[in-house]
This record gives structure tokens, sequence and C-alpha cells, in this order.
């Protein structure tokens, strides 16, 4: 029954939650726990307000304008909590914002927006570990960024990259076998390589060893082969006499 409430109530109750948990944010201190997740609330609660705000007023919002606009009211919100869930879900909104972005206001191929897809949140991710790599960097003793120092956020953002460049890598290596020699897919298959074994000489390389990320690295460069390996195995059968072999 919300639409059957009045119009006073409809657009100030998400705004009383956003208010209300600023402030006990701010009462209870954004050093503490408790006031984090406050914080985190209020930081999501801008996303209700803005979604009510469009209803009632008939903005006709695309979702472009929804995620661009919470992105950039909760990033002070996000900034000055320095929560390290909240600043990962912030990201995760920032990716979600640059898929439909891309999609809503770029015209062309199917094949064009998903490589611009792909590629723009790769090189997000790699400029957000460039900015934390940076910040403990400069950094190395003060408490203020201890928030940004556990390796697990690096990690999620290392394996999405892999995912992404797996994902590409292995449907452009495909149009490129069966679809003809393609100039612009060889360029973004070695782009995609680029990445892979960056990412790995990297790990190798860095000063404290991290395991699991060389581990997942590894993985994503084994699969990497075995996908293109299959593919591979697939053109020569289509391109050989393959029904003439199995006649005889």
């Amino acid at each position: 029954n919300w639409n059957d409430r009045g119009g006073m109530l409809r657009l100030g109750l998400p705004q009383l939650v956003f208010a209300t948990s600023l402030a006990g944010a701010i009462y209870k201190g954004l050093d503490k726990f408790s006031g984090m997740l406050l914080a985190s609330v209020a930081a999501f609660s801008i996303g209700g307000v803005l979604i009510v705000l469009s209803q009632e007023f008939q903005l006709n919002a695309d979702a472009p304008w929804l995620f661009g606009r919470w992105l950039l009211l909760a990033l002070p919100i996000v900034l000055c909590a320095r929560f390290l869930p909240l600043w990962l879900a912030w990201i995760s909104l920032l990716n979600t914002y640059t898929i439909l972005f891309i999609g809503e206001h770029f015209s062309g191929g199917e094949l064009f927006l998903f490589d611009a897809i792909c590629w723009s949140l790769i090189l997000i991710s790699t400029a957000l570990i460039s900015l934390q790599q940076l910040l403990l960097k400069r950094n190395p003793d003060s408490p203020d960024w201890d928030w940004l120092r556990p390796g697990w956020p690096r990690l999620l953002l290392l394996i999405w990259m892999q995912i992404l460049a797996v994902s590409h890598l292995s449907v452009r290596y495909g149009i490129f076998l069966f679809d003809g020699l393609e100039t612009t897919a060889a360029i973004t298959m070695l782009l995609d390589v680029a990445v892979l074994a960056g990412i790995h000489c990297w790990l190798r390389k860095a000063t404290r060893f991290d395991i699991w990320s060389l581990l997942v690295s590894t993985l994503a460069i084994g699969l990497q082969l075995t996908i293109m390996a299959v593919i591979s195995l697939a053109k020569v059968f289509e391109s050989s006499d393959w029904d003439d072999w199995k006649l005889l």
C-alpha cells in the first residue's frame, strides 16, 4: 500500500532514514564500528531518496542518472567513514554505473559495447589498486590508512580484473579464429594477455608474497590456456576433413 500513502510520507520516510543514520554516525563517531555501520546505512539510503524523488516528481530518471548521482552524493560519506566494506560497495556501484552508462549512451555493435565495458572496468580496477598502493607507500606508518592495508579487497579486485580479461580474451579469440583474422581482435587480445601476465609478474615480484592472489592468477592463466586450446581444436576440426576421417 505504498502508493496509498501521502506524498509527504513517501518523501519524508527515506529522508528520515538518511538523516537519522547520518546523525547517529556522527554521534557514535566514525572511529567506532557502530558509527561506520550507520554511515553505511546513510550512504545506501541516498539511493532510496533519489528513487522516491524521481517517482514523485515524474523525472523519468534512467538508471545512469540514478546511479551517477548516488555515486557522487555517497562519496563524501564513503571517504569520511573509511570503512572497507562500504568502500567496496561504492566500487561495486561504480562498476554498475559504468556498465549502464556505456550501454545507454554509446551506440555501436555488440562487440564494441563488450570491448568498451570490459576494458573500462579493467581500467577502473587498475586505477583503484594503484591508488591503494600509492597511498600506502606514501603513508607507510600512518594509522589513518590502516583500513586500506588488508589484502582481501585487492584480491577481490584482481579476481574481477582476471575474470574480465579471461572472458574478453575467450570471446575475442573465438571471433579471431572463426570470423576472420581481425586486427581489432588481435590488438584487444594482446591487451588481455598483457593484463593477465602483468598481474602474475607483479604478484611474483611483490615485496609481501601473497600466495592466494598468486594462486588465483595461476589458475586464471591455466583456465585461459585451456579455453584457447579447446577453441583451437574446434577450429581445426571444422577446417579439416574430420567427417571423412570418421567415415573411414
